[in-house]
Formats: structure tokens, C-alpha cells, sequence
């Protein structure tokens, strides 16, 4: 992304450069979501590249972490902690659309299960009727 600009209408004008054309390339959009930051390969942040080189962590054939079917990063497990990763940084893993707001959804779901299933302290299942009670509580605007 070049630049950002408003339109005659107060509408974000998002300006695109790409590697395959030479110009630059102006998209009128209705919104424009910002994820500057968000880098995919974890070897470029150093926490994440930290964690790697210490620990020996596998990656995927994407080079993204190795985790597993329930998102936990097995190699990090010390006694009952354990580690989960989420979104890009597990992109070619088990769940394909993990960098959506779904997949990353999906992927805060399997990870809750897990940890219910470790008896983790004050994890419990998620369950139609807590989750109802629960929603009722944000609508009103009470404490969960």
C-alpha cells in the first residue's frame, strides 16, 4: 500500500503497488481494515524467532509453526502450561483458513476444549446454554 487518500464522498482511496505492475494501482472501498504489523513468517519477529531458535520448534512446510490439531505448540508444553498458537503464523496447518475471523475463531474454540480438557483453573467446557447466559449478560450490559 502506497497511500490513503479520501474520495469527493469522504471515501478511503486505498493506493496499491504490486510487484508484477508497474504502476500504482487506486481501490475506492467502503472501509479499509489496517493490519500493518502482521507479519506471517514468525522467524521475522523476534519474539517468536527467539522462541524457535531456543526451543528447536518445528515449522510447517509453510515455515509457519507446527502445531497441533487443537492449535497447542507441543514442544512447549512444561508440566501442565502449554502454548497455542493462532492465525498466520500457522498458515499450512491444520485448519486452512486459520488468518480469517472464523478460522481464528475456530482456532480460540479448539484451544479452549483443550485446556477444559487439561483441567486448566476456571476453564470449562463451552456449552450452548453458558454461551446463552453469557450473551444475555453482554446485551444487558452485566459483569460476566
Amino acid at each position: 500500500m502506497d497511500k490513503v487518500e479520501p474520495n469527493e464522498q469522504g471515501k478511503p482511496v486505498t493506493y496499491v503497488k504490486s510487484r508484477n505492475y508497474a504502476g500504482v494501482e487506486a481501490i475506492e472501498a467502503d472501509f479499509v481494515v489496517d493490519c500493518t504489523g502482521l507479519i506471517s513468517d514468525p522467524r521475522e519477529n523476534p519474539l517468536l524467532r527467539d522462541l524457535i531458535e531456543h526451543h528447536n520448534l518445528d515449522l510447517n512446510p509453510q515455515m509457519r509453526f507446527h502445531v497441533e490439531n487443537d492449535f497447542e505448540i507441543k514442544k512447549m508444553r512444561n508440566g501442565k502450561g502449554r502454548m497455542y498458537a493462532a492465525g498466520v503464523i500457522t498458515l499450512g496447518g491444520p485448519y486452512a483458513p486459520v488468518d480469517t475471523f472464523l478460522g481464528l475463531q475456530y482456532a480460540a474454540h479448539r484451544s479452549a476444549e483443550a485446556l477444559a480438557g487439561a483441567r486448566a483453573p476456571k476453564i470449562k467446557y463451552l456449552e450452548g446454554i453458558g454461551s446463552l447466559w453469557q450473551w444475555f449478560k453482554w446485551a444487558f450490559n452485566t459483569a460476566p
